[in-house]
């Protein structure tokens, strides 16, 4: 169903029915994938050109992730009091703005600095799409289109780290990825001002600084959002500990070329794009939500644990391991699909909050995984990889089992309309 707000008023306006309009929307939620994936082809070059070592390098990376974590927080709710255009203009332009301060950063510091910056930008700006879908479609229409936008979103690890080699490729400085994530800043940009029609009208906005205070506790109150948040969290955790590891995995222990390793990573990245697909496909055809997540947290509990059997076997070599994360990951598009969307479904005033909530609570919980991978992986080799995402995956499965009821589709209560009574003049 699509709600109000529906009538294009301009010839510039995406139709919100358009493919445009969820490749807007998916293109803008996959911005962290991109300044991530992309970059990290260049640091050896910025490592080199800097003279510091690869910690410090590298830190370019964390130091992304710590301001993107820490932007849904804020720019959530002010989206649910200023609306969502407003704010997404600011993310954008302080992701384009943040990028020409990488572009031209004389010193490792400066970087750090226009990085954490380019973090709190995507952090506003990427947490907004799945509360616009929410804005604008209900029920059915809404799982399909989270879908898609789920999908375009996880098109980022395809291309990301072959766009970056092939711009290295080109220009060979580390600074060439800044211009091109510049640019893709300032499409984004123009896209909004000129084609993005706010979604949330005012009065279903929240107007006073009180609620914004108050607004994570009402979002957290909510039952259905706790399972659903967990539920995504888990199952994106479990994502995250192979993207961590895979490197070390397939690279350095199974002795993967860096061709065939890219090769591999886009691989396993499709699996997580087919399953937004296939998801989004089955919703069309009155497929319910909760079979789909059924199915996709029990298959992701099966493949992950033969993963962490063939692990300990002499067939533990990058086919069949490969094999297993495609399924997984194919599970995890499921997965995270209908979790968003469940989350956000019956936050009728609050769904910026929520999906700022839910997008500091994913990353939050990726870089948690990705700490304990790396901690096991000294020690317990192939298989730390594998033991954590059998745990993440169980762990998605109990909650999805013991909090089904939460997780139905809410009906959203609309209070009445009071009329005043009609006036009659009475002669």
């Amino acid at each position: 169903m699509l709600n109000d707000l529906s009538t294009r008023t301009s010839r510039f306006e995406l139709d919100r029915n358009s493919v445009l309009y969820i490749v807007f929307l998916g293109a803008t939620s996959a911005l962290c994938n991109l300044s991530i994936d992309m970059s990290l082809p260049a640091l050896p070059s910025l490592q080199h050109f800097f003279h510091v070592g690869p910690a410090l390098a590298a830190r370019t990376l964390g130091i992304f992730l710590l301001g993107y974590a820490s932007g849904p927080i804020l720019f959530g709710p002010l989206s649910d009091r200023y609306g969502r255009k407003p704010i997404m203009i600011f993310g954008l332009s302080l992701y384009t703005l943040a990028g020409l301060g990488c572009l031209f950063a004389p010193a490792i510091d400066v970087l750090l600095a226009c990085r954490f910056l380019q973090g709190i930008a995507v952090g506003a700006a990427a947490a907004l799409p799945a509360a616009i879908v929410r804005d604008v479609f209900t029920g059915l229409e809404g799982r399909k289109h989270q879908s898609y936008v789920t999908l375009v979103n996880n098109v980022g690890p395809l291309i990301a780290p072959t766009l970056g080699v092939l711009v290295l490729m080109v220009w060979s400085q580390w600074r060439s990825i800044y211009v091109v994530l510049g640019t893709i800043g300032v499409v984004l940009l123009s896209c909004c001002v000129l084609g993005f029609r706010e979604t949330l009208p005012p009065e279903r906005r929240r107007g006073d600084a009180k609620s914004l205070v108050a607004g994570y506790a009402t979002v957290y109150s909510d039952k259905r959002f706790r399972v659903a948040v967990a539920l995504q969290t888990f199952a994106f955790c479990g994502m995250f500990a192979f993207i961590t590891a895979s490197p070390l995995v397939f690279m350095n222990m199974l002795g993967l070329s860096r061709v065939g390793f890219a090769a591999l990573f886009a691989t396993t990245s499709a699996g997580t794009a087919t399953g937004s697909l296939v998801n989004g496909f089955l919703l069309n055809r009155k497929v319910s939500h909760l079979r789909l997540l059924g199915v996709g947290v029990s298959v992701s509990v099966v493949s992950s644990s033969l993963l962490l059997l063939l692990t300990h076997t002499v067939y533990a070599t990058t086919i069949p391991m490969a094999a297993l994360v495609v399924i997984n990951n194919f599970c995890a598009g499921i997965v995270l699909s209908n979790a968003t969307h469940s989350a956000l479904e019956g936050l009728a005033n609050a769904a910026g909050t929520g999906s700022a909530l839910l997008r500091t609570t994913q990353m939050l919980g990726g870089s948690i995984s990705s700490m304990i991978v790396g901690y096991l992986i000294g020690t317990k080799g192939t298989s730390a990889m594998a033991m954590v995402m059998s745990v993440c995956a169980w762990i998605t499965a109990a909650l999805f089992w013991f909090g089904f009821s939460y997780l139905k589709d809410k009906t959203v209560d609309v209070p009445e309309l009071e009329l005043e009574p009609e006036l009659v003049e009475v002669d």
